[in-house]
């Protein structure tokens, strides 16, 4: 093996790994792009993701408010449940009934970005948990 190179087996001294940042392309059944998302937030990426994509596709929420809903996280390993600020008391009781270990988290959980085809638009959210705002051309 050349000098910079490694492999599995091996650690590669000061070699960055790869970011989880869960990019997303999301096609309907013509093929054509609906929705392009992401997020930044170590291991609650996945989770924030996932969120957004339930809350506009299935919920069908505009996407400001699925990118701004308050979210949770479910950490497998400690075994807790992570609730932003602002979750619904409802759902969160209902977690604790069914022994979910809740934490309040203080800052955000992920910041996510956003963009979605909706009707004949191009919408796009840029996460303000991060104080981001979505622009465009």
């Amino acid at each position: 093996m050349k000098q910079g190179e490694c492999n599995m087996s091996t650690v590669c001294a000061g070699k960055r790994p790869l970011s989880a940042m869960c990019p997303t392309i999301i096609s309907d059944k013509y093929n054509k792009v609906k929705m392009v998302v992401g997020a930044s937030g170590g291991p609650r990426i996945i989770t924030a993701t996932a969120l957004v994509i339930l809350n506009s596709l299935f919920f069908n929420y505009d996407l400001k408010k699925a990118v701004e809903e308050p979210r949770f996280h479910n950490q497998l390993n400690p075994n807790y449940t992570l609730l932003e600020q602002d979750f619904e008391k409802s759902l969160a009781d209902g977690l604790e009934q069914r022994s979910h270990v809740i934490e309040e988290w203080k800052s955000s959980l992920a910041v996510v970005e956003a963009v979605m085809r909706q009707d004949d638009k191009i919408c796009a959210e840029s996460d303000p948990r991060n104080g981001g705002h979505p622009t465009g051309y």
